[in-house]
């Protein structure tokens, strides 16, 4: 993404933070996340995490600007995302998909109020060593650098039928100094 377009979105600001990038191997469940600084794009700071300097709780998640499932969660993440920012848990969006332009997903990005920053993931680099296959999959760093759960947001796709809040869950269970029961699951997308 370039920064005439998000000066020309008006709201978002290009931040040098160090954000999650990865090098070499996908990161195993329960091994440090390597990272680096990257550049990233975002309505308002967000709390940023490196492994070498474990920051808090982080969940990265993937979306698709014209993937079917996105639209589905975008409300009930707003929901996950307001109820733990306050709690310490920063939010990073990633957009991997290199048939949606990065105007098309800043656009997005910025209609559907999302709190967190995002990354257009330009060659999909970190969703790919993340082993992420769908848009709307939902990974969660704990403070010591590792992923604490990969997956869905919740078990349906309709938000009238959701009986098991898998994100929220792990997410409790981590803040909590839990382990999480519910390491992985199957996102819709």
């Amino acid at each position: 993404m370039k920064l005439p377009l998000l000066l020309g979105l008006g709201a978002l600001a290009l931040l040098a933070v160090p954000l999650l990038a990865f090098a070499g191997d996908e990161p195993a469940k329960g091994k440090p996340v390597p990272g680096e600084p990257m550049p990233a794009f975002t309505a308002k700071v967000v709390q940023t995490i490196d492994s070498s300097k474990p920051a808090g709780v982080t969940v990265y998640m993937t979306l698709g600007v014209n993937c079917p499932a996105t639209p589905q969660y975008t409300e009930r993440v707003k929901d996950i995302e307001r109820a733990y920012l306050s709690k310490g848990v920063s939010f990073v969006y990633i957009y991997p998909n290199k048939t949606e332009s990065s105007e098309a997903k800043a656009a997005f990005h910025l209609k559907s109020g999302y709190v967190g920053g995002m990354i257009d993931d330009e060659g999909a680099r970190i969703t790919k060593l993340l082993a992420g296959k769908k848009t709307s999959e939902a990974f969660v760093v704990g403070k010591d650098g590792k992923i604490a759960y990969r997956g869905g947001i919740d078990d349906s796709l309709k938000a009238a039928e959701v009986k098991q809040k898998y994100l929220a869950t792990a997410l409790d269970e981590l803040l909590a100094g839990k382990p999480v029961t519910t390491q992985s699951t199957q996102p819709f997308g």
